[in-house]
């Protein structure tokens, strides 16, 4: 058996991710001291109270001068990367600045890796946020054309909750809840074909898993309150699956610091009213062979 090959980043043949939405908080210790925990690779942050140099000043204070911020056209977004030879070169940013779409070099294979902060329901409707994910979507499958594969990640605060809309329908995202859905990898609707996205994120909703039951929760004065809700996803087009083993997690705790409140809410006095997400990628143990998915 072929021992597993060594990926850019890591010594153990994995990549890690962390998306954290930061509600205008400096976390900048905090999120160092995500990294350290959970020996993070690439960081998304969303809404940081903190410039991105004092961020990257932070990261390199911590962890020898390893980090570095591609350039990128998307302010909305910062984003830091442990090592150049994972690339995360910038091939689409949005002129909204909430999208940025990145080249990423893992396991001797080209990735693809979209990170996203889209509006929210406080400024936009439901049908606003549908239109916008669709558009997403179609950029995304350029992208896809231009590199010529789909092995595909997707990361960040979509505003919208697995089971809406846009997120679901397949000129959105396509974004299924089992991989067992997605083996097809596509679909056909009207004579015209749409690539799924796998999004394990319905799995952490509820009380029968052992983290929170979202990332983040809010009470509205209306009659539909879903109190919990998942807006902070990662999506895995099918091609990519094979490198991802469900290895994802809500982050509730940072070393001693608790980030959630007696509730067991996200607590934006210690940490940001959205719980963090990381989740890895691993390299394949066998030259050429597919894991079922």
């Amino acid at each position: 058996m072929a021992a597993v090959r060594s990926g850019p980043g890591s010594t153990k043949g994995q990549l890690t991710y962390t998306f954290w939405n930061l509600n205008r908080q400096d976390r900048a210790q905090l999120t160092c001291g995500l990294v350290r925990e959970h020996d993070v690779d690439v960081i998304v942050l969303a809404e940081s109270g903190a410039a991105s140099d004092s961020t990257l000043a932070a990261l390199n204070a911590d962890f020898d001068n390893s980090f570095f911020e591609p350039p990128s056209v998307t302010p909305k977004l910062q984003i830091f990367c442990r090592g150049e030879d994972l690339d995360l070169s910038e091939i689409y940013g949005d002129a909204s600045g909430r999208v940025t779409i990145r080249r990423v070099k893992f396991d001797n294979r080209d990735f693809l890796f979209a990170a996203v902060h889209l509006v929210s329901k406080a400024n936009w409707d439901a049908a606003d946020q549908s239109t916008e994910i669709q558009v997403l979507a179609d950029q995304i499958r350029k992208e896809e054309e231009r590199s010529r594969h789909s092995r595909t990640i997707l990361c960040g605060d979509l505003n919208m909750n697995p089971f809406e809309e846009g997120v679901v329908k397949a000129a959105g995202l396509h974004a299924m809840m089992t991989k067992a859905t997605v083996a097809d990898r596509d679909r056909t609707v009207q004579g015209r074909e749409y690539p799924f996205f796998y999004n394990p994120m319905w799995g952490f909703f509820g009380d029968r898993t052992d983290g929170p039951p979202g990332t983040f929760y809010y009470r509205t004065p209306a009659h539909l309150s879903y109190e919990w809700n998942i807006l902070d996803q990662v999506l895995i087009r099918p091609d990519a699956l094979p490198w991802f083993r469900d290895d994802i997690e809500i982050v509730t705790t940072i070393g001693d610091t608790k980030l959630s409140d007696r509730h067991g809410r996200p607590d934006k006095d210690v940490g940001s009213d959205h719980f963090p997400i990381v989740f890895r990628l691993s390299a394949l143990e066998y030259e050429d062979v597919r894991c079922p998915l």
